[in-house]
């Protein structure tokens, strides 16, 4: 079979490929770009299939009327994959329409002086037919403004490939072969067009144009669809996830890192090189991480700790599936909540604790010596509770002012915090009464610490500006015996703590 022969049915071939991947992009859920490259893919199918019939029979006219129909789609692909390359980077944004105007322009242009040509002679010159291993074929001479078209289209498609090539180098190594796939589209129909304006490899009439456009056109479907372009993570979701605060892991459907943005630049100080990696090389920098990771969806609190300081980090995870529900991955979201936790536990202590003290307040107090008290009935423990109050307080604010009558009891508290035990419960009930609940703690041991706390306090001297001042506290032991609720025992600590009182005070009294 002569050359020419495959030629015509390549170039028929390379349009019903087109077409047909045509069909198919119009088929799939929409994506970004599908649009554009559903028109790169018809207008490559439109310039190859009239190729292939410019080599049929047919006479000059015939062939000069087929051209002109030609030009539809040679005037309409490099602008559609220029569309298409700068869609998918992420540089149209709301500047489509825009655009689309200002790329038209040109082919326009172009389109009304191919069927002007007669009248100035700009596109093409002289037109004739030759033959060509039995076949007619028609050579062109080329006028100015072709030429100038051809570098219009050619500045275009260095441009996008420019483009690409600025993404291909700032982008994750792993993601490199997506753009790799496009310069090479981009190269084949720059190549094909040399080929044949300047007949490298033959004299003969034969354009690679529009077969290389097509082959071109099916490379980026083809990374559409199979390589899924754009189910991955192009250049421009790239930029969505590094711009957001918080930090984002993407792992492939074998928990390899694929992806990990600035936002866990924190804890992972140089997360580029985790890239690749199983999500197992992270265990030790996110204690918990393989707990979220096994049970494939939902959230969990992972706190992260460095030089820098101690960060709390709220883990959503989900998993990735396509259409078929096949799984893809997993997308992991860190929330850096320290503040809020923060946030939260000053809540907490401002709820839970006495304002001037910085102990226990009475609804703290009472709730965590109920819980104890009913422990200590289910496993028969000791427990002990301490009263006390300051004597004659009203005295120190009547004669010193309140100032002094609050550092007493700031006093009090500090020292009842160095004698008590941290698993004991302290607290302030309300004005100058304090308590304490000692844990697996018998009347004897209660009596010896409450006798502590009793004489340190005997020798605090308070500074004020009326001249020194120095307190003293009776203090009321009672040990659990037959009580069965809190506030039994509490009421007998309390008789203990009035008996201390009547007896003449800054004593301590157990029963």
């Amino acid at each position: 079979m002569r050359a020419e022969l495959y030629y015509v049915i390549f170039a028929f071939f390379s349009a019903l490929m087109a077409g047909l991947t045509a069909l198919l992009a119009l088929s799939r859920e929409a994506r970004a770009g599908r649009r554009s490259l559903v028109f790169c893919l018809l207008a490559s199918g439109w310039w190859a299939f009239f190729e292939g019939l410019l080599f049929l029979n047919g006479g000059l006219d015939t062939k000069v009327l087929l051209t002109r129909i030609q030009y539809f789609g040679i005037v309409a692909a490099p602008p559609f994959i220029f569309y298409y390359i700068i869609d998918y980077l992420g540089y149209l944004k709301a500047r489509r329409r825009r655009t689309g105007l200002i790329l038209a322009v040109v082919p326009a242009l172009t389109l009304i002086l191919i069927f002007t040509n007669g009248a100035h002679h700009l596109m093409w010159q002289e037109m004739r037919l030759v033959e060509t291993g039995g076949l007619q074929a028609l050579d062109v001479v080329h006028g100015p403004f072709f030429w100038a078209y051809t570098i219009y289209n050619y500045l275009l498609l260095v441009t996008g490939g420019v483009l690409v090539l600025r993404a291909f180098l700032r982008t994750r190594a792993i993601f490199r072969w997506q753009f790799a796939v496009i310069l090479l589209a981009l190269l084949l129909p720059l190549a094909g067009n040399v080929l044949y304006l300047f007949d490298v490899v033959t004299e003969k009439p034969f354009d690679f144009t529009p077969i290389s456009f097509s082959a071109a056109t099916l490379l980026i479907a083809a990374g559409f669809f199979y390589f899924k372009l754009q189910d991955l993570l192009p250049i421009a979701k790239e930029r969505i996830f590094t711009n957001i605060p918080d930090g984002i892991m993407v792992l492939d459907d074998r928990d390899r890192i694929i992806y990990v943005n600035r936002g866990l630049s924190l804890p992972l100080e140089n997360p580029g090189r985790y890239f690749g990696k199983p999500a197992a090389s992270l265990f030790s920098e996110f204690p918990r991480l393989d707990r979220v990771l096994g049970a494939g969806s939902g959230e969990a609190g992972i706190t992260v700790g460095d030089a820098r300081g101690e960060k709390e980090f709220d883990v959503r995870i989900s998993e990735l599936r396509d259409r078929r529900g096949e799984l893809m991955g997993k997308l992991l979201l860190f929330r850096d909540i320290t503040e809020r936790m923060r946030l939260e536990g000053e809540l907490r202590r401002i709820a839970t604790t006495d304002e001037l003290t910085g102990l226990l307040n009475r609804r703290e107090f009472l709730e965590r010596a109920e819980r104890e008290f009913s422990r200590s009935l289910r496993y028969d423990d000791a427990i002990t509770m301490l009263l006390l109050d300051v004597d004659r307080f009203k005295h120190i604010n009547d004669d010193f002012g309140h100032a002094a009558g609050d550092e007493a009891l700031r006093r009090l508290a500090r020292a009842g915090e160095e004698c008590v035990r941290a698993t004991d419960i302290f607290g302030r009930l309300g004005g100058d009464e304090f308590a304490v609940l000692l844990l697996e703690t018998d009347i004897a041991d209660a009596v010896r610490l409450a006798e502590r706390l009793r004489s340190t306090l005997d020798d605090l001297v308070i500074d004020t500006d009326y001249g020194p001042v120095s307190f003293t506290v009776s203090i009321g032991v009672a040990s659990r015996d037959d009580e069965t609720t809190l506030d039994e025992l509490m009421s007998r600590a309390d008789r203990s703590l009035y008996r201390a009182k009547r007896a003449g005070r800054d004593r301590v009294d157990a029963t």
